[in-house]
């Protein structure tokens, strides 16, 4: 079975998770995911994806987001948003949306922001589960928009390690 992960740098294999203490495994034996089933779970879940600006004073971040409710909510890293109090969501439509940050955690490297408005298009988040070492994984994002452009990418790989998920 194939898992795909929206990551935001790495944290979205689950909002309610924390790694603490880690393994390693030999990935050689697993198996590679069938390109048909990425472009599938790609085309679902990209329009989801959003590249996310802040300013603050004389600074600048940006980061990749996704929307986990249809009615606005975006689910991002903490350190992307860290010093501000607003951010424009970039759509990958090309429109922009301004969102308020309504919860940081740094411990857990987490944002959540709120943007006005409905129906945007919302992933759903992974299961539980723990990830299994070798298992397969997809991340979509936006790796330093301001240079890379404005296109989602698309990277894959393997659980090569995972760190005592723990349920919160």
């Amino acid at each position: 079975m194939t898992r795909y992960f929206i990551p935001i740098t790495i944290i979205s294999v689950l909002v309610s998770t924390l790694f603490a203490g880690c393994s390693s495994a030999d990935t050689s034996q697993s198996t590679t995911p069938e390109t048909p089933s990425i472009i599938n779970a790609a085309a679902k879940v990209s329009p989801a994806v959003v590249w996310i600006e802040v300013d603050y004073g004389r600074f600048h971040s940006s980061g990749t987001g996704m929307f986990i409710t249809t009615d606005g909510y975006v689910l991002t890293n903490e350190h992307v948003v860290s010093e501000g109090y607003y951010a424009t969501i970039n759509l990958p439509d090309k429109g922009s949306v301004e969102a308020q940050i309504i919860y940081r955690d740094p411990e857990l490297d987490i944002a959540i922001l709120k943007c006005a408005g409905s129906n945007y298009p919302a992933i759903t988040l992974g299961s539980t589960t723990e990830p299994t070492l070798g298992e397969d994984v997809v991340a979509l994002g936006y790796p330093s928009a301001a240079q890379l452009g404005d296109s989602v990418s698309l990277s894959r790989g393997r659980v090569a390690a995972w760190c005592g998920i723990i349920s919160l």
